[in-house]
């Protein structure tokens, strides 16, 4: 089986369109992308700061949970799949077991999300590196959508860049 994911900017280069999910956001100026190195298939893109050498990253991910849980067999459509699914459970069931820092709900824009707050560990070439990881979840049109952000040193600046992303997703 092929899939075939379709992503793009528009125009002005100022925005980010995912054609499966119809999410979309303001892509901040001097941020740039930056490859999936994790290979992560649900990852659909990835920014960070020019010149914060890999130091703070948002990633957008995407998992279509309407098809996912055939949902369709149960008489739900999927415009009812929205943020009143999206419970603890399910939070751990996408992404395992967290040691949350906080666990809250927030509005952005026209949006409802759960944010958690973690620390995340990755090792590479043998080094151990720690990073502060803010996840913010929300559930519209059965597809979940994951905004992702990590820094290893805390920067008010690029936290207020990421809280505008969130107030400009539109989800069409």
């Amino acid at each position: 089986m092929l899939v075939l994911v379709v992503a793009f900017s528009d125009a002005e280069g100022n925005r980010f369109t995912d054609a499966e999910s119809g999410v979309s956001f303001e892509v901040p100026a001097g941020w740039e992308e930056v490859p999936n190195v994790d290979n992560n298939e649900s990852i659909k893109i990835q920014y960070t700061p020019s010149g914060s050498v890999g130091q703070t990253t948002v990633a957008l991910a995407v998992l279509d949970l309407y098809s996912a849980m055939s949902m369709s067999q149960y008489g739900v459509t999927r415009k009812e799949i929205d943020f009143s699914f999206l419970d603890d459970d399910l939070v751990t069931a996408m992404l395992g077991p967290l040691e949350a820092k906080s666990n809250t709900v927030k509005q952005y824009g026209d949006y409802r999300y759960k944010v958690i707050t973690t620390t995340m560990e990755r090792t590479k070439a043998g080094l151990k590196f720690s990073f502060n990881c803010e996840m913010v979840v929300t559930l519209v049109n059965g597809y979940v959508i994951l905004f992702q952000y990590m820094e290893m040193n805390h920067s008010e600046e690029y936290h207020a860049v990421f809280e505008d992303i969130l107030a400009s997703v539109q989800i069409k």
